[in-house]
């Protein structure tokens, strides 16, 4: 019977995604034009499946408006569940249950990238067999993964990050299941992090030998701050050039570079693509945009302004005399005049940034500026790499940004961080 269901989880908040979370969900954060759940989704409708079940939670009416209007472009008919609280991906799979009336369908968490051609593939052997199918790939460091232990083709056992790996096949997150996992989901106990764990689940099922695991030729998720870039740079390689806005006389476009409509591209304008320019935009005089940038509706780009490998949600203002490099840059910012954003250590080792209270190693030699909605810089400003700025936050003028900057703070420039509501204007007094 053909499989034309898929229920995919998108009620995460992505507190590993700190600071551009705060104000949207991880789903929705923008790559390439569109929010990462939209090129998630148009993988999986063009693998052939009809109908998706999308399971939504944290901050989930952005999440269903932005699907209503645009599913027919995804193209697929989409309904909706709700997790009231993020209680594990079992739970999540068992707030789908009055929604799917297939007897089997695919289910997938919506922060993870498959390839059509896999999604298709994965599918196409589920239907043909009758059991219970989980997507594997191998990785390099299995200890980070939840990972199987398998005998051919049949998933003997599932461990978590396990200490000495009997594999080096990692789950994926890409399953196809059968109505009875609702009820088995109905079931779970909590895991020791207070969650119920879908890979109880899977566990149940390897023990009664109705598990098997198809490889995967490329996996990836959505999860820290730089794999926007990463994601970025990769649906930009398929991106094919055109314009939709006005380009002036003057302006300079070389490779695959999209401007949307509305958008003007000013003279002495230099556009290296692959670059995606959303609509109402305004670019340049003389600015320099390098491949791999992306922005958002109605961002400015101006006078002696170099951008490179950076994504920009849109409403936002880059006007004059500043470098943004391997950066994300939220909605409706405005980055001063002489901002210049160290990218790359004078040692030139990995850039590592504070995630969740713990320094993590990016594993990445470039990285920049994070930055959320609704902030600000003051004129030369120097940020260090692999920095944050929260959201509704500002740095003084002159300032050295050698700190990530909490949501609604004021970094001045000898270093102190200060509350925004310092800042607020006066009540008017009552006569």
């Amino acid at each position: 019977m053909p499989i034309k269901t898929a229920v995919v989880l998108a009620a995460g908040e992505g507190t590993r995604l700190r600071p551009l979370t705060y104000t949207r969900p991880k789903l929705m954060i923008p790559v390439a034009g569109k929010p990462f759940l939209h090129h998630m989704l148009a993988e999986v409708a063009e693998a052939g499946i009809k109908r998706a079940v999308v399971v939504i939670g944290y901050k989930g009416e952005l999440v269903k408006g932005y699907l209503d209007a645009h599913a027919k472009e995804i193209g697929l008919k989409i309904e909706y569940a709700w997790q009231d609280k993020p209680l594990g991906t079992g739970h999540a799979f068992a707030a789908a249950a009055n929604a799917v009336k297939d007897e089997r369908f695919v289910g997938m968490c919506g922060d993870n990238f498959y390839p059509a051609k896999d999604v298709a593939a994965f599918v196409r052997r589920a239907e043909k067999e009758q059991n219970f199918l989980v997507g594997a790939i191998e990785v390099k460091e299995p200890w980070r993964y939840g990972i199987f232990s398998v005998q051919g083709e049949r998933v003997t056992r599932v461990f978590e990050k396990p200490a000495n790996p009997p594999s080096n096949l990692a789950n994926t997150s890409l399953y196809v299941f059968e109505r009875e996992m609702f009820e088995s989901a109905r079931r779970l106990s909590r895991s020791p992090r207070g969650e119920y764990e879908i890979t109880d689940v899977l566990r149940v099922l390897a023990g009664r030998n109705r598990l098997k695991f198809h490889r995967l030729s490329y996996w990836k998720d959505l999860g820290k701050p730089w794999d926007v870039l990463d994601f970025n740079k990769k649906f930009l390689e398929g991106l094919k050039g055109k314009i939709r806005g006005e380009v002036r006389r003057g302006a300079h476009l070389e490779g695959e570079v999209f401007v949307g409509k509305g958008a003007e591209v000013l003279p002495g304008a230099y556009i290296q693509g692959p670059v995606w320019i959303g609509e109402d935009c305004e670019i340049g005089p003389n600015c320099y945009l390098r491949p791999n940038v992306s922005l958002g509706e109605k961002t400015g780009i101006g006078q002696a302004v170099e951008m490179k490998n950076s994504v920009v949600f849109g409403r936002t203002n880059v006007k004059h005399l500043s470098y943004i490099g391997d950066s994300v840059i939220g909605e409706g910012c405005n980055i001063a005049a002489g901002t210049i954003t160290a990218n790359l250590r004078h040692d030139k080792g990995n850039i590592k940034m504070v995630i969740k209270g713990e320094l993590m190693d990016t594993e990445k030699k470039k990285l920049g500026l994070i930055m959320a909605d609704n902030s600000k810089t003051g004129i030369n400003n120097s940020i260090f790499s692999g920095k944050c700025i929260g959201p509704n936050s500002w740095t003084d003028v002159a300032a050295v940004v050698d700190r990530d900057v909490p949501p609604n703070s004021f970094l001045k420039r000898d270093g102190r961080i200060l509350e925004m509501r310092a800042f607020s204007a006066p009540a008017a007094s009552k006569k």
